[in-house]
């Protein structure tokens, strides 16, 4: 991967030593380069040890990676670490001085909307009240009860918060239920975890100094999630002694809107270090070509501070382009790559090489189109995709895939729940007698031939045909579901396509095992000796965080039959604000060279071509 000229402004960043700092960065800033540059430096300079905070796993994985790109040693003195990390690290090597015998269970923020949801069908008189919601007001009353019990939790339980939540009696006695469920569990959740963590810190001053002695300098990146505890946490080891604490706040529009305007920078953080401010919010990596672009597609919203550049070092190449086909958009892409691979790119030290090239798509099946013609073509690549990105985003893919889950664990109630919560059933213990009261055909048949499947998955390929063959005629004809049909069908087809490798590979076959190598058959990060000579695969959703220099945006197309009004209805929903959050991420992605695609038209699953067109958001 070839290296990219520091800005500026990033020098500056990436310079600084002694002091506390907050500095405001924007997509295309190069953030993760200056921090990563900044790292290195210290752990030269430091005599003690570096410590890197994140919130997220995926923004560790990619510090650690570019890192290990040219100093492999400086990863000795530098501690990369998630909160979440660092907080359960304190109690577990203290365990003896803490109330805790043995370390409790830990369940991770997304787990606790189903301890919630099994909170409440066990318990009656909530199981009666939430059964009489539909789904939109469940998941509404689910995230209000999550942001109540985090915010009653990061403010250590005040009479006010707690008295305000009362009031909503329902969600009240949720709370209550749920954390009685987590005590009989003897289990924590992240808020508790991070509560017990400042109580043993400010109890014990001793191993808080030897947290703040083991450590000459601190970063916190992605600091716009921190919360009061976080903080809390934050001054107990630094006890206004250690002052070398960097905070890198994401001031990106679209990253604002998850997350409220946080009181513990603003006020406490700054009146309390004092720190130095620093703004990296101009687009040092982009081009004007690929900035025009981004601001007449985002509009108002604005992309990092392009609106304010006028000034670009770089021209850069941006197109939008059309395709007959998706086949004949992969193989131009495919072309491309060739064509670019080995020459000189504007601003970059050598030849371009394949990994500094990402392809992006909304979904994984375009995705797969994609991979199939870089391996006929015997290109190397692979998919950078976390976790959460590998569930699957059709109805009929989510239900069988939660069928699935259902039979694998037989006596975990909430599975049976979510199911039926899913293609609003209130009826039925088993699979078969939820298929029995389903009143959608399609997912009639779903499930009875998730029910019907072999333990060993061995009639898999089967039982997707038949699947496949009814979404073949099921609402066929009606534009509003021709999206979905397209994706359920390239979802679905991917069962069918991991059975002649699982048949062939796993000994121990199992429902179990085959659902769990299909989702760890595209992994969520390498090692950077695996990756460095490979195309990165990208998901727009999860492209925030680091750029590439060459970046195509693939299958950006809808189904031209949708109505004007049907899509206006559409423009302020949460899935479409979710939708230009991903193109936002996808623009976000590009340093010099952007490509965006789409085909004019789609094969249906009725064996029909299904004509298509530019999408909305390109609008």
């Amino acid at each position: 991967m070839n290296e990219i000229n520091l800005s500026p402004s990033q020098q500056k960043i990436a310079a600084l030593v002694d002091g506390a700092t907050l500095v405001y960065t924007g997509s295309r800033s190069g953030k993760t380069k200056a921090i990563v540059e900044r790292l290195k430096m210290l752990s030269t300079i430091a005599r003690r040890d570096v410590l890197y905070i994140g919130f997220t796993k995926q923004a560790c994985e990619r510090i650690k990676q570019y890192i290990a790109q040219t100093n492999d040693d400086a990863l000795d003195k530098i501690n990369i670490v998630t909160f979440v990390d660092f907080c359960y690290i304190i109690l577990k090597s203290n365990r003896a001085i803490t109330p805790f015998v043995t370390m409790p269970k830990l369940f991770l923020n997304d787990e606790r909307k189903e301890i919630l949801e099994e909170v409440i069908a066990k318990t009656p008189v909530l199981n009666e009240w939430y059964s009489n919601l539909d789904n939109s007001q469940r998941t509404e009353t689910i995230n209000k009860a999550l942001d109540a019990i985090h915010k009653i939790k990061c403010s250590l339980n005040s009479t006010d918060e707690v008295l305000k939540f009362a009031k909503d009696e329902p969600l009240y006695k949720v709370y209550l239920r749920y954390q009685q469920h987590l005590d009989h569990l003897k289990a924590i959740d992240e808020d508790d975890l991070a509560f017990n963590t400042y109580l043993f810190l400010i109890n014990n001053p001793i191993v808080a100094d030897s947290i703040r002695r083991a450590y000459q300098y601190i970063c916190i990146d992605e600091a716009q999630q921190l919360s009061k505890l976080h903080f809390f946490i934050l001054q107990a080891v630094t006890r206004g002694i250690h002052n070398n604490v960097m905070l890198v706040v994401d001031s990106d529009p679209f990253a604002n809107q998850l997350h409220e305007s946080n009181q513990v920078i603003d006020d406490w953080f700054v009146k309390d270090f004092k720190p130095a401010i620093y703004d990296l919010i101009e687009v040092n990596f982009s081009s004007k070509a690929i900035d025009e672009y981004a601001k007449r597609i985002i509009g108002d919203i604005g992309v990092g501070n392009s609106s304010g550049m006028t000034n670009h070092a770089y021209q850069g190449v941006c197109e939008e382009i059309s395709f007959l086909t998706p086949e004949d958009e992969a193989k131009a892409v495919v072309e491309k790559i060739k064509d670019l691979v080995g020459t000189k790119i504007e601003g970059y030290q050598g030849n371009l090489e394949l990994s500094d090239i990402a392809i992006i798509a909304m979904n994984k099946p375009v995705l797969n189109t994609i991979a199939a013609e870089l391996q006929r073509n015997d290109i190397p690549c692979y998919f950078d995709l976390t976790w959460s990105d590998k569930a699957f985003v059709s109805v009929a893919a989510i239900v069988f895939d939660q069928s699935l889950l259902t039979r694998i664990n037989p006596y975990n109630r909430h599975m049976l729940e979510d199911l039926k919560s899913l293609v609003g059933v209130k009826d039925g213990e088993t699979l078969e007698q939820i298929a029995e009261n389903v009143k959608d055909e399609l997912m009639r048949v779903v499930i009875t031939q998730a029910a019907a499947l072999n333990d060993d998955c061995s009639n898999m390929p089967q039982t997707i045909d038949h699947i496949l063959e009814c979404l073949k005629t099921y609402n066929g004809d009606n534009p509003s579901f021709a999206d979905e049909a397209l994706v359920a069908f390239q979802e679905l087809e991917l069962f069918k396509q991991h059975s002649p490798t699982f048949s062939k590979t796993v000994s121990n076959r199992t429902l179990a095992s085959f659902r769990n190598t299909m989702l760890l058959g595209l992994p969520g990060s390498l090692l950077y000796s695996e990756i460095q000579k490979k195309v990165s695969l990208n998901l727009a959703k999860s492209s925030f965080g680091s750029q590439s220099a060459v970046v195509f945006i693939v299958g950006m197309d809808e189904d031209a039959r949708t109505e004007t009004a049907e899509l206006d209805n559409l423009e302020n929903s949460v899935d479409r604000l979710r939708e230009r959050n991903g193109l936002y991420a996808a623009l976000s992605k590009a340093q010099r060279h952007l490509y965006v695609s789409y085909p004019l038209k789609r094969k249906t699953p009725w064996g029909t071509w299904s004509e298509r067109r530019k999408s909305r958001l390109l609008r």
